[in-house]
């Protein structure tokens, strides 16, 4: 009854205030160094339901992640011209209320063939998103008022073949702007949804947040109407049946309608391909009913030690940031509860001295940021010079 209760609860003015108090605080000398605006933390305390502690703990990777990838996409932008000059990520239009538009013309993205052309369109699309963000984040408070800092996503996929198919990128984006961007997507259409799209979503459905799965809407080739509902027809471009003028919509030079037939065997193997880059879906995970209440010491004891070594296995494999690896372990030991919140402190690192801190704590673009962690890690003075003579393997 107090669940129904607290959730029926009107968000008042008076307690968001509080709650904003409470979330700075817990902050601490993180939001000192950082300084994220009251627009970017009310952002999180939406996502995580108006808990400051379960806001702190995504907002803090968040703040070292801005910090460290701000300086370097900027420097990335002008390396990237020939993936923009290719045309894939389309910023076209607004909604009726006012939402920028972001469209992928998925037929001209090919499946990422290394690690490096992988890394470049990931971070093509994390400028482009940033440079609207940015944009969006600088509006008056009139503006804001009725945008709230979100923008659209329309994935026109006419002519999507396997080949278009860049899973591994789709898993690393959904990371990325689920943990770094929350309470940012308005609404999301996949348009031309063909049955190799759809089930391809539906692969991808179970990782995204229950929230974000109910902005996303999957319409065939009948797509039309629904879009006029949100978008008047100038803001739709002439070549998805609007009246919009959008020369980057426009088919490119040599770019040819073509029809590809892929057999039920090359799909299968695409299917199983794609479930296998994605791995396991996460559990749902639990919410806490207090937001003071201090979170309960894991029962170690109950889960079975093969399967915790086997999950730190995997975000190895994963190419997961050492600091998350080590916060794991320390989470489930005993031992080292009393003063895990100052070893936090100790193995996160200062972005101004330490490479792992200028990285996200969930996986990395690439092996050498990985190990760049790692050395930096085990190269640390900070921890050196706090680890006594004498086993300590938690430490």
């Amino acid at each position: 009854k107090n669940k129904e209760l607290k959730k029926k609860k009107m968000v008042t003015e008076k307690k968001i205030e509080k709650k904003m108090k409470k979330l700075k605080k817990r902050l601490g000398e993180e939001y000192m160094l950082h300084k994220p605006t009251d627009r970017t933390l009310m952002r999180f305390l939406v996502a995580r339901k108006y808990s400051s502690k379960r806001a702190a703990k995504q907002i803090r990777p968040a703040l070292r992640y801005f910090k460290t990838q701000k300086k370097h996409l900027e420097e990335r932008e002008s390396q990237l011209d020939h993936i923009f000059k290719q045309q894939k990520y389309i910023e076209f239009g607004v909604d009726k209320e006012n939402h920028p538009t972001l469209w992928f013309v998925r037929k001209r993205h090919l499946k990422s063939r290394n690690e490096q052309e992988l890394v470049d369109n990931l971070e093509a699309i994390q400028i482009l998103i940033k440079n609207m963000f940015e944009r969006l984040d600088a509006a008056s408070d009139e503006e804001w008022a009725v945008h709230h800092g979100k923008l659209n996503l329309i994935l026109d996929c006419r002519q999507y073949t396997l080949a278009n198919n860049d899973s591994e990128l789709f898993k690393r984006l959904i990371g990325i702007v689920q943990s770094h961007h929350p309470e940012r997507l308005n609404k999301c259409f996949i348009i031309n949804a063909s049955f190799i799209v759809r089930t391809i979503f539906g692969l991808v459905k179970p990782f995204l947040d229950p929230k974000t799965a109910k902005k996303v809407e999957t319409v065939g080739s009948d797509y039309l109407p629904r879009l006029k509902q949100f978008f008047t027809e100038d803001n739709i471009p002439a070549n998805v049946g609007g009246t919009g003028e959008c020369p980057e919509y426009e088919p490119m030079e040599g770019e040819k309608d073509y029809v590809v037939e892929e057999t039920e065997e090359e799909m299968k193997a695409e299917f199983a391909k794609t479930k296998e880059v994605l791995g396991k879906a996460p559990e749902p995970k639990k919410e806490e009913d207090d937001d003071d209440e201090e979170e309960e010491e894991e029962d170690v004891s109950s889960l079975w030690y093969p399967d915790q070594k086997l999950a730190l296995a995997r975000r190895k494999l994963s190419c997961y940031n050492p600091i998350s690896i080590f916060i794991t372990d320390i989470e489930r030991n005993r031992h080292a509860r009393p003063v895990k919140k100052y070893i936090h402190k100790v193995i996160q690192g200062d972005p101004e001295y330490n490479i792992r801190a200028r990285f996200p704590d969930s996986a990395l673009p690439t092996v050498r940021d990985q190990v760049s962690c790692l050395v930096d890690m085990a190269t640390d003075p900070n921890i050196l010079g706090r680890t006594y003579v004498g086993f300590a393997a938690w430490f």
